[in-house]
């Protein structure tokens, strides 16, 4: 009996060791396990953070490159979509008038633009008054970007006051009414829906005059009444030019 207690307690002693070794080898492993798990959440977690960042980054990139693409995208892409346009305008003519007007736009492909202008030149200098009333109707051609040229017919309405020596009283009025034609060449740009234009030269004439008045004071001599209307109906009848024409409006 006391051999086999002899034996007993070393197989006890090993069952025991062997057991604790294999719980803390159990528990190392766990505690392994445990730390492999929560540096892979950090992984995955540490990105899920970073990532409405990133995406804000990269919208806020993205926007940019498109508003610096719209500023170089050239003016005949930008009229590509375009279906009507509005402008205000201002320009001389025959350099002694100074005009300002509005004009309207119908797209009917990106380089063509069929126009009603309607525009009004006033001309004061010291023996009198003048004023020339446009409405005509155009199309707009464009050759290349930017450049274009203008063509089209309307209604001229003249009228020309001449005042006495001595004040503003007016003496002589002078009206006409006639159909001319005109013809321009300029540029204009796009920006996006905003459009700058310049018509640099044009030239207007007449086609058929339909309607006139004349009417004098009592005291206007014969003679006057002759050259005022002579003076009068030579600027209806000739060639008149235009110098840039200046345009701001939008597109869309």
């Amino acid at each position: 009996m006391e051999q086999i207690r002899i034996h007993r307690r070393p197989l006890v002693f090993l069952l025991l060791t062997f057991s604790s070794l294999l719980s803390i080898c159990s528990s190392v492993y766990a505690d392994e396990q445990e730390e492999s798990q929560e540096e892979g959440s950090k992984e995955v977690s540490e990105p899920d953070v970073e990532k409405p960042k990133k995406l804000r980054k990269k919208r806020i990139s993205e926007e940019n490159e498109q508003r610096s693409a719209r500023h170089r995208t050239p003016s005949w892409k930008q009229r590509d979509g375009k279906n009507w346009s509005v402008l205000a305008g201002m320009g001389l003519l025959d350099v002694t008038y100074f005009g300002k007007g509005i004009q309207f736009g119908k797209f009917l492909d990106p380089d063509t633009i069929a126009e009603i202008e309607v525009f009004d030149y006033v001309y004061d200098h010291g023996e009198g008054s003048s004023q020339l009333t446009t409405e005509t109707a155009r199309v707009r051609f464009f050759v290349g970007n930017s450049f274009n040229l203008v063509a089209g017919a309307g209604l001229r309405q003249s009228k020309s006051d001449v005042y006495k020596w001595s004040d503003h009283d007016v003496q002589s009025h002078f009206r006409s009414n006639s159909i001319i034609t005109e013809v321009s060449l300029g540029n204009r740009w796009q920006f996006s829906n905003f459009t700058l234009g310049v018509d640099w030269f044009g030239l207007m004439g007449p086609l058929a005059k339909f309607s006139s008045s004349t009417s004098h004071d009592a005291d206007v001599s014969d003679s006057s009444r002759e050259s005022r209307s002579t003076e009068f109906n030579d600027g209806n009848n000739r060639l008149r030019y235009s110098f840039v024409k200046l345009q701001l409006g939008a597109a869309f």
